[in-house]
């Protein structure tokens, strides 16, 4: 038996959402350092990291497909892209961050 399925059927759920949540997690990383990369405004670095990362995802499934490598899923690239697109919505957030950050050192140090 599954250790994925046991799990999944005692929290209830049907067995997909483990699967497909752990496809988000392993390509996270990839979102998030991609926009660091390319140069360029922040929404055309996001929309790039997405991209890639669809397109990364839909090679890897065609290469299982062609090659007989373990099952080849539409849904994975489905997932992988939403994955790449919360690590790039991170990325944003890591933008937003660093500037509410600054803003605030400059005022503190104004105040001195």
């Amino acid at each position: 038996m599954d250790p994925v399925l046991i799990v999944s059927k005692n929290a209830g759920a049907t067995g997909i959402i483990p699967h497909n949540a752990d496809e988000h997690i392993l390509i996270f990383p990839l979102g998030l350092t991609l926009p660091f990369v390319f140069k360029g405004s922040t929404v055309k670095r996001i929309l790039l990291a997405i991209l890639i990362g669809f397109a990364l995802s839909a090679m890897i499934e065609a290469l299982q497909y062609f090659f007989s490598l373990g099952q080849s899923e539409a849904d994975d690239v489905i997932c992988n892209t939403v994955g790449t697109a919360f690590g790039s919505c991170s990325y944003l957030l890591s933008l937003l961050w660093r500037k509410m950050t600054l803003k605030l050192r400059k005022e503190v140090k104004s105040d001195e």
